[in-house]
């Protein structure tokens, strides 16, 4: 079987690549800029390079395709001034499911988000039928819901789709610089001055990988599954951390409303020193919003999804990184 892989250099594209190689499948992997240390690591996966944007190179990407794993996105936690996340997570999904019709391609799985859907911390529980981002949600929401829209036309067509929302990731493998890699970096590291007085639901991904081959011959084409982990807030994430032999964590915890007093400050040291903020407006509204009850019965029913412990991630997250001299 050939699979196709999109966006495989990010973090859960290269799980993605790994677990479809030690099964035994084909695997073309499509990469937007060259990335040779990749190549080198992988030398039995096919690379070619190309846009999702450029529906010409979709269509000669997918000839002969059994199935698409559809992952390049823009991620953002600081808005959409360039209408580069509204393009890349709108128009990338249309392209690639219209290739997938004319190609014949049999299954594509198009990785979404959690934040397709729009939930606060106070509702009783968030799964498939919950309500959709709209217009009022941040771009990046809105990118997803509408990424989503776009493959649920192309099933109207015909197309055997299915689509993944997966909540907060972790794992090791992550090559590229991460939000969530970046603060599990800068916990072990002691360069976050004080916490937040909040959590998020942390999913591994291999256990994306995992449940992305199951989706294949088991997910039910039209059907979303949510692939949540484990619920962790930020202080106990860093006492782990701390546990692993990084720095003891900070005493000071502050609460969302404080930690956003300080927003201004942190962006004009952004643009002074030409690096990311360590949070945004968006990041604390997620935090604010974080809700303990996200369900993935479905997944876990169709998919057999089971996620690994929480402890087992970080800690291969946190080895990770030190065999790659990055901590």
């Amino acid at each position: 079987m050939k699979i196709v892989v999109t966006g495989a250099t990010g973090h859960v594209g290269v799980n993605m690549i790994r677990a479809l190689h030690e099964k035994g499948f084909e695997v073309l992997a499509n990469h937007l800029n060259g990335d040779k240390l990749l190549a080198m690591q992988f030398p039995e996966v096919q690379w070619i390079q190309g846009n999702v944007l450029d529906k010409a190179f979709l269509s000669r990407a997918f000839k002969g395709a059994d199935v698409v794993i559809h992952l390049a996105a823009r991620i953002s936690i600081s808005g959409d001034p360039r209408g580069e996340v509204m393009k890349t997570n709108i128009q990338g999904p249309a392209n690639v499911a219209e290739a997938c019709l004319e190609n014949n391609v049999q299954k594509l799985i198009h990785f979404s988000s959690i934040h397709a859907f729009k939930f606060s911390g106070t509702d009783p529980i968030v799964n498939e039928d919950s309500p959709r981002a709209d217009n009022t949600c941040f771009k990046y929401d809105q990118s997803k819901i509408g990424g989503e829209r776009a493959v649920q036309e192309a099933i109207s067509k015909g197309l055997d789709a299915v689509i993944l929302n997966p909540t907060g990731i972790l794992g090791p493998y992550n090559y590229w610089n991460s939000f969530t890699g970046q603060m599990l970096k800068d916990l072990y590291c002691g360069r976050i001055p004080a916490l937040v007085k909040s959590g998020y639901n942390w999913v591994d991904a291999r256990d994306l990988a995992d449940a992305t081959i199951k989706a294949i011959t088991h997910g039910k084409t039209g059907k979303n599954y949510i692939l949540a982990g484990h619920n962790l807030d930020i202080k106990s994430m860093a006492q782990m951390v701390h546990g692993l032999g990084g720095k003891k964590p900070p005493i000071l915890s502050v609460s969302l409303g404080v930690a956003k007093i300080g927003l201004p400050i942190l962006g004009l040291y952004s643009r002074l020193t030409k690096t990311p903020p360590l949070y945004t407006e968006e990041s604390l509204e997620i935090l604010k919003n974080y809700n303990p009850n996200i369900s993935s019965e479905r997944a876990g029913k169709d998919l057999g999804f089971s996620p690994r412990p929480i402890e087992e991630t970080i800690k291969d997250s946190i080895d990770w990184y030190k065999e790659q001299g990055m901590l």
